[in-house]
């Protein structure tokens, strides 16, 4: 099947979306956030999909320690993740318009959110102001 790679901010309508659906994890960002060929028609559309319902350390954090602790969190989800086919139940594009918002599922089919909360490795967000990573709950993650 082709790839078609268009931008999704160019799209208003949410493919498959309140739909259970399965996609191909291509790569991990960090623990919240993966790019998945998701099936469209007959063709495969490269996405960004948000996990719902968790936050996750940044990447781009600006301190040492959370940026260290963001590639303890995206390295553990990799490990769950990259090159998986994984069922995803999109909801919506995430407030910022770029990747798609979903309900996501391990192959294992535990919900990506509670594992990452069940291990501390990611907070309940539900797109409110975001709580700051406090340096304890930092350095647990590191030490995993």
């Amino acid at each position: 099947m082709p790839i078609n790679w268009p931008d999704p901010k160019a799209t208003s309508k949410v493919p498959h979306r309140h739909q259970h659906v399965v996609v191909k994890v291509i790569s991990v960002y960090d623990g919240d956030t993966f790019k998945a060929l998701v099936p469209i028609g007959d063709a495969f559309l490269k996405l960004a999909i948000r996990v719902n319902g968790v936050d996750s350390p940044e990447i781009r954090a600006r301190a040492a320690l959370e940026k260290q602790a963001a590639l303890v969190v995206r390295d553990r989800v990799a490990e769950q993740l990259d090159q998986q086919e994984i069922v995803i139940c999109p909801v919506d594009w995430d407030k910022y318009g770029g990747r798609l918002l979903a309900d996501c599922w391990l192959p294992s089919g535990e919900s990506l959110t509670e594992w990452l909360l069940e291990r501390r490795m990611g907070k309940a967000y539900h797109g409110a102001k975001k709580q700051p990573w406090q340096k304890e709950e930092l350095e647990a993650i590191v030490k995993l």
